[in-house]
């Protein structure tokens, strides 16, 4: 684990809340994955599925970003994100403000697999960093 890793997901998350995939492509492993327990357990392959990711997100929230950003070294090549989900329901116009945590493993200095958690608790367990 380097500080180099915990700089892989912060620009991650600063390209994901401007929209910029660009910014997002030279990040990923050519095998990245993306489990979501956000969108009913889906799991997303390839710069295609995180594309796809985003769309989905983006179907479901307005105006969606993360606020709270704090990244934690997990140990084997692995950076735990914590944040919380900022937006509203777009069918539903209700605010959103969610604690959430992304366990993100590097292979190389890329992203390899990620799995978002339902909240800071289960995240951190997975991680290994219980409280």
């Amino acid at each position: 684990m380097t500080d180099g890793d915990i700089e892989v997901v912060r620009r991650l998350v600063a390209a994901f809340n401007a929209g910029d995939d660009d910014a997002v492509r030279p990040l990923l492993h050519p095998e990245v994955e993306l489990s979501s327990v956000v969108l009913g357990g889906t799991t997303y392959h390839g710069e295609a599925g995180l594309t796809a990711y985003r769309r989905d997100i983006d179907e479901v929230f307005e105006n969606w970003h993360s606020e709270d950003d704090r990244f934690l070294a997990a140990g084997d090549g692995r950076v735990l994100w914590l944040y919380r989900i900022v937006g509203k329901g777009r069918h539903s116009g209700i605010g959103v403000d969610q604690p959430m945590g992304l366990v993100w493993t590097l292979s190389d200095g890329l992203l390899r697999r990620g799995i978002i958690h339902p909240d800071h608790a289960s995240a951190r367990r997975a991680a290994g960093l219980e409280d």
